[in-house]
């Protein structure tokens, strides 16, 4: 509804403006869907808000930020001085990091360039391996090499389908493979998001979160966070008692950042030890802090926030929540 809003010319200018009221909001944590929308828009002032977020934005907002240029690049949006900026934007965001989820988008980015501005890129000083990877997501459009993609969403489709009841035997789920494969390995952050959306709709549910879940414990820190990123859209409360074990105390902060984020769409009331556990656990500042701060937020728990000062971040970023309220409801999404 809100993308018919933003691309029709009399309700466009209100729709961005809410959005604008969203998304710079300093309490505002999580903001990857909506930020996601301004790729419905050719204009140049969301070109260069979306280009100042992925360059000095927060996590979150970065993340965002890079779903919607993506999207504009595959619209043609950008003309061949921004193309340029986004080359060493992009070069930036590979160059020496090392952090999953802000490669995982940068990746994104590049496979929408064009074709001269990627292969500019392929030999801008990058290491082998960050060359290598650029090629497979260009030439194949996803994540991970063909073969371990297909093989890690054969096995997991699998494995679903046998533990999701059905009244009579039936032939290994195609459709079911191919979403699951795109919703953990599709180089577009659009297409991942689309078929976890689709996937959480479908009877496999249940069984997927589990099986998503127990991927994210035993995997390396990049497909942890591919699988967590998955859980945002397909986790429901049977995977609760884990997501929250990984929010406090697992040892990697990127995949800890994705618990806490996939915790959050986990709709219900956050019991008092729950709520405590987290702040005990959450550090000072950092990309950490407003994870929990979003989860705390989200289970209707903000209140453990206002200890500080009246100015204080955490005391903000508490009333903003008591001003917006929770999502607690039963059969809600954020």
């Amino acid at each position: 509804s809100l993308r018919m809003l933003i691309r029709h010319p009399t309700s466009r200018r209100h729709a961005v403006r809410a959005l604008g009221a969203l998304v710079t909001n300093p309490a505002t944590e999580f903001v990857i869907h909506p930020l996601s929308l301004l790729q419905e828009v050719q204009d140049r002032q969301a070109s260069d808000v979306l280009m100042r977020l992925l360059i000095d934005g927060p996590g979150q907002l970065r993340v965002g930020a890079a779903w919607a240029v993506a999207g504009k690049l595959a619209r043609n949006h950008f003309d061949a001085d921004e193309i340029s900026r986004l080359e060493s934007t992009g070069l930036a965001m590979l160059r020496g990091n090392r952090n999953p989820m802000q490669r995982i988008e940068a990746f994104g980015i590049h496979a929408a360039m064009p074709t001269e501005a990627h292969e500019r890129l392929a030999l801008a000083g990058l290491d082998q391996d960050d060359r290598l990877a650029l090629e497979l997501c260009r030439r194949h459009g996803e994540l991970a090499r063909p073969d371990d993609a297909r093989g890690v969403s054969e096995r997991l489709a699998g494995r679903v389908q046998e533990s999701t009841s059905s009244h009579t035997s039936v032939d290994a789920d195609l459709m079911l493979c191919r979403l699951i494969r795109e919703a953990l390995f599709h180089v577009h952050h659009e297409r991942r998001h689309q078929a976890a959306l689709l996937l959480a709709a479908s009877p496999y549910r249940a069984s997927l979160a589990d099986q998503l879940l127990m991927l994210a414990v035993r995997s390396e820190e990049a497909a942890a966070v591919l699988a967590l990123t998955a859980l945002y859209q397909v986790a429901d409360a049977g995977q609760r008692p884990t997501l929250m074990q990984l929010a406090v105390a697992e040892e990697r902060p990127q995949v800890r950042v994705a618990a806490l984020l996939a915790l959050g769409q986990v709709v219900g009331e956050l019991a008092p030890a729950e709520a405590d556990q987290l702040r005990a656990a959450m550090p000072d500042e950092g990309q950490l802090t407003q994870a929990t701060v979003h989860v705390l937020g989200m289970g209707g728990a903000a209140a453990r926030l206002e200890n500080g000062s009246p100015t204080d971040e955490l005391a903000v970023a508490a009333r903003w929540w008591r001003r917006k309220s929770a999502i607690i409801e039963q059969n809600a999404r954020s």
